[in-house]
C-alpha cells in the first residue's frame, strides 16, 4: 500500500492529536497526585511538626515556671506560675494527642516513650508545687532540693524522648519531601519527552 502525502499527513497529525490528548491525560493525573501529596505534607508531617514545636514549648514553660514558683515568695505570683504549670500540663497532653493520631510507625514509638515519660515527671512536679504553694522557708528549701534532683532526673528523661520525637518527625517531613520531589521529576520528564517527540514529528 502506498502511503499518499495526505495520508501521511493525515497519519502525522492523528499521532499528534494522540500524544496531546495523552500529555493532557498525564498531566491531569499527575498534577491530581501531587495536589495529594502536598495535601498529605501538610495534614500529616508539617502539621506534626507544627505540634511538636508546640509541644516543646509547653515543656519548657512549664519547667520555667515551675523555677519560678520556687523562686518567689509572692503568694499571688506563686499561684500564677502554679496555673501556668498546669495550664502547659494540659496543652502537653492535647499536643501528643493529636501527634498519636499520626500512623507513621516512627512517630508512634517515640511518642509512646515520651508519654511513658509523662507521669514521674509531672509526680514529681505536683510535689514540687505544693511545696511551693505552702511557701515557707522550709518548704521553698525543700522545693528547690526535690527540683534540683528528681525533677531534673525526670525532665531530663521526658526532654530526651522529645528530641527523639522531634527527630523522627523532622525525617518523616524530609522523606515525604523527597517523595513529592521525585514525583515532580518523573511527571516533567514525561512531559518533556512526549513535547521531544512531538517535536520531531
Amino acid at each position: 500500500m502506498r502511503f499518499t502525502i495526505k495520508l501521511k499527513l493525515a497519519l502525522a497529525f492523528s499521532l499528534l492529536i494522540l500524544l496531546s490528548t495523552g500529555m493532557s491525560v498525564m498531566a491531569i493525573m499527575n498534577l491530581s497526585s501531587l495536589n495529594t501529596a502536598i495535601t498529605d505534607i501538610i495534614q500529616g508531617p508539617a502539621a506534626n511538626l507544627r505540634n511538636s514545636s508546640d509541644l516543646s514549648d509547653a515543656v519548657l514553660n512549664a519547667i520555667r515556671n515551675e523555677k519560678n514558683a520556687i523562686l518567689n515568695t509572692d503568694p499571688k505570683l506563686v499561684d500564677t506560675f502554679v496555673t501556668e504549670v498546669r495550664s502547659n500540663q494540659q496543652k502537653i497532653e492535647t499536643l501528643a494527642a493529636k501527634i498519636q493520631l499520626d500512623q507513621n510507625p516512627g512517630i508512634q514509638s517515640k511518642i509512646t516513650e515520651f508519654l511513658a515519660n509523662v507521669p514521674a515527671w509531672r509526680q514529681i512536679q505536683e510535689r514540687v508545687l505544693k511545696l511551693a504553694i505552702e511557701n515557707t522557708d522550709e518548704s521553698n528549701r525543700m522545693a528547690g532540693e526535690l527540683s534540683m534532683s528528681q525533677g531534673r532526673a525526670a525532665a531530663g528523661e521526658l526532654l530526651k524522648s522529645l528530641g527523639d520525637l522531634n527527630d523522627a518527625i523532622a525525617t518523616d517531613l524530609a522523606a515525604t519531601d523527597n517523595s513529592t520531589n521525585q514525583q515532580y521529576a518523573f511527571s516533567r520528564n514525561l512531559l518533556l519527552g512526549a513535547l521531544a517527540i512531538m517535536l520531531v514529528l
